[in-house]
């Protein structure tokens, strides 16, 4: 079996995965394309401006890839507004 999905073409994700470098890395790559088609389904982004945000997209997804989820403070609030540490709400989940 095949992770790939047979599917009608569609025109909108042709033009978004046809305007995104295929010189970037896949994983940024495949993000940009989602964000850059889901913004011309939606209307955000018209056909002519396809090229512009593009780039703007792929930077979105480079920003997001630069996160490392591995270092993440056990100190620090388990929830946005919250103060119980992110420690406490894990061994919590462990012993209840």
């Amino acid at each position: 079996m095949t992770d790939v999905i047979a599917a009608p073409t569609d025109p909108l994700f042709t033009l978004a995965d046809q305007t995104i470098s295929r010189s970037v890395p896949t994983h940024i790559r495949r993000d940009a394309v989602v964000m850059l088609a889901i913004a011309l389904w939606l209307g955000e982004v018209k056909s002519e401006d396809v090229g512009q945000a593009a780039k703007i997209f792929v930077r979105a997804a480079w920003k997001e890839d630069s996160v490392d989820p591995g270092f993440v403070s056990l100190d620090a609030p388990a929830f946005r507004g919250g103060k119980t540490p992110l420690l406490e709400r894990l061994s919590a989940g462990h012993w209840s």
